[in-house]
C-alpha cells in the first residue's frame, strides 16, 4: 500500500519543492519555507498512514491555495481522482476554484478537473455548467465539448448531442463525429417510430445517411418503417443496400428480407437471391435460411446434398450442425441416437459463444448494441462470424427465426 502511495505522491513532492530539498540534503533558509516543508511532510505522512480524510482536511485548512502551493493542491486532487476517490477530489478542486486571487490559468485548470469529477460522480448538471463556462471563456474548449458530448449521450439528449457534435466539427477535424451524428439521428428516429411518427422518423434516418452513407442501422430502420407501411418492395431495397454498405451487418437484414419476400408471396425469389448470396461469399447466415427455401422447391434430399457439398467446401460447426439437423428425421435406431448426440454437442458449442464483439475494447455478447456498453464507442460492435468466421451466430439466428424479429438493442 505504501509503495503505491509513494509512486502517486511523487508529483506532489516534486511540485512542492521539499522533495528536491530533502533528497539533496539542503536546508530551507526561509522560516516560511521551513514551515511549508514541515506541513508538506505532515500532510504526506497522513496519506502514507492510510488516513486520507485527515490528509485532505490538513491540506485544505493548513495549506492556503496560492502560487506556491497550487501545484500541490492540483496534484493531490489528481491523486484522489486516480484512486477513484472522487468525493475527495471534488473537495480539493472546489477549494481551488473558490480562491478569488488565483491566477486565471490555474483556476481554469481546476475548473476542468472539477467538472470531470462531477462527470465521474454522475452529477451531470454541475459538470455541464462548468464545461459551458470553460467553452465561453475559450479555455479547454475541445476537451469540454467532448465531455459535454459524453453527458448528453448518457442522458440520451440527442438534440443537444447533435448541437455539440456540430460544434466539435467547427473546431477540429474528427472523422468519427459524422458517425456519431448518424447514430444520434437514428436514436431520434427510433423514438419517433415508437410514437408512430413514421414521416419524421424517415426524415431523421435520411439525415443520418447524409452524415454516414454506410450507416447500416439507418437502412434497417427505414426497412422497418416501410414494412410497417406495407411497402415491402421499398423495405427489400433498403435491406439489400446493407450488403453494399457494410457486408458485416447483412446478417441483420436476412430475417427482415425473408419476411418482406413472404409478405409479397415471393418465397421463390428470396430463395434464388439467397443462393446468389451464398455463391458470392461463403458464410453461415445464408446457409441457415437457404435449406428451408430449397426444400419447398426441390425436396429435402436435394437440400441436404446442397448443404453437404457446401460444408465440404467450407467446413464449419454451423454447417455441420445444420446438416445434422436436416438428417435427424431420416435416421433410425442407433444412427439416430448418434446423430442426436452430435447435434446436441454442436448446438452447445454454438450457443455458448457470444455473437457480437466490439473491435475497439473486446466487449462481447449476444445482442447487437450500436453503442458499445463498455468503451462507449459508436459502430464498433460487429457480428463475430464476420470477424473471425466464427459460427456462434447460428443459434441466435435460430432464435430470431422462432421469434420472427431480429434481436437489436439500440
Amino acid at each position: 500500500m505504501h509503495a503505491a502511495w509513494l509512486v502517486l505522491l511523487l508529483p506532489i513532492a516534486a511540485s512542492s519543492g521539499w522533495f528536491a530539498a530533502i533528497s539533496s540534503g539542503k536546508k530551507q533558509n526561509s522560516p516560511r519555507n521551513n514551515k511549508l516543508s514541515n506541513n508538506y511532510l505532515k500532510g504526506v505522512n497522513f496519506i502514507l498512514n492510510d488516513q486520507p480524510d485527515k490528509a485532505l482536511e490538513f491540506f485544505i485548512t493548513t495549506l492556503v491555495v496560492d502560487s506556491t502551493t497550487i501545484e500541490t493542491h492540483l496534484s493531490l486532487g489528481s491523486l484522489f481522482c486516480r484512486r477513484g476517490e472522487v468525493d475527495r477530489a471534488i473537495r480539493i478542486h472546489q477549494n481551488i476554484v473558490a480562491c478569488a486571487n488565483l491566477d486565471a490559468k490555474y483556476r481554469f485548470e481546476a475548473m476542468l478537473a472539477l467538472a470531470r469529477d462531477y462527470l465521474s460522480a454522475g452529477m451531470f448538471d454541475r459538470a455541464e455548467k462548468l464545461f459551458l463556462e470553460l467553452i465561453a471563456a475559450n479555455e479547454y474548449k475541445v476537451k469540454s465539448l467532448y465531455c459535454l458530448l459524453d453527458i448528453y449521450q448518457q442522458e440520451k439528449d440527442w438534440h443537444k448531442a447533435i448541437q455539440t457534435a456540430n460544434n466539435i466539427k467547427l473546431t477540429i477535424n474528427d472523422e468519427e463525429i459524422d458517425i456519431y451524428l448518424a447514430h444520434y439521428y437514428c436514436e431520434i428516429a427510433t423514438s419517433l417510430i415508437k410514437q408512430k411518427d413514421f414521416e419524421l422518423a424517415a426524415k431523421s434516418l435520411y439525415k443520418a445517411l447524409s452524415f454516414d452513407i454506410n450507416c447500416s442501422r439507418a437502412n434497417l430502420l427505414l426497412a422497418d418503417i416501410e414494412a410497417i407501411r406495407g411497402n415491402y418492395n421499398l423495405a427489400i431495397n433498403h435491406l439489400k443496400n446493407i450488403k453494399k454498405q457494410n457486408p458485416d451487418f447483412f446478417v441483420e437484414a436476412l430475417l427482415p428480407l425473408a419476411n418482406a419476400y413472404r409478405a409479397l408471396g415471393k418465397d421463390k425469389d428470396f430463395s434464388i437471391y439467397l443462393q446468389n448470396v451464398l455463391q458470392e461469399s461463403a458464410g453461415a447466415p445464408a446457409l441457415l435460411l437457404l435449406p428451408g427455401q430449397i426444400v419447398k422447391r426441390h425436396g429435402k434430399n436435394y437440400a441436404i446434398n446442397l448443404v453437404a457439398n457446401y460444408v465440404k467446401k467450407n467446413p464449419s460447426i454451423a454447417g455441420l450442425h445444420r446438416l445434422l439437423e436436416m438428417n435427424l428425421n431420416d435416421a433410425g435406431g442407433t444412427n439416430n441416437e448418434n446423430l442426436t448426440t452430435f447435434y446436441n454437442v454442436t448446438e452447445k458449442l454454438l450457443f455458448d459463444q457470444p455473437v457480437y464483439k466490439c473491435i475497439h475494447c473486446g466487449f462481447s455478447g449476444k445482442q447487437l448494441h450500436w453503442h458499445c456498453p463498455s468503451c462507449r464507442k459508436w459502430s464498433t460492435i460487429r457480428p463475430i462470424y464476420a470477424l473471425n468466421n466464427s459460427e456462434s451466430f447460428y443459434a441466435t439466428m435460430q432464435t430470431k427465426l422462432v421469434e420472427g424479429a431480429h434481436t437489436c438493442k439500440c
